[in-house]
């Protein structure tokens, strides 16, 4: 039995967040950026993960959908965040 040592709580950390923004979707690297690292919306990074995001099929069906939602106001300002800019 070989001894292994466990990562520290920092290196979890890394690990876990290194795997979230080699992510081949961009929500989770947009997410990952913003929540996790508290990155600025107007970071190099989060504006690239967030212009894939909007221009990525399923996003964009998704916002093309939101008219079949109804209109409850959260569902309304949420498309205006997704579409706006």
């Amino acid at each position: 039995m070989t001894d292994t040592v466990a990562p520290t709580s920092e290196q979890a950390r890394d690990l876990v967040v290194g795997w979230l923004l080699e992510s081949e979707e961009p929500w989770t690297r947009y997410r990952t950026l913003v929540d996790l690292l508290d990155r600025p919306e107007d970071d190099p990074r989060v504006l690239e993960a967030r212009a894939e995001m909007l221009a990525h099929p399923q996003v964009k069906e998704l916002v093309a959908g939101l008219s079949t939602w109804g209109e409850h106001p959260a569902i309304l300002n949420l498309g205006y965040r997704l579409t706006s800019e």
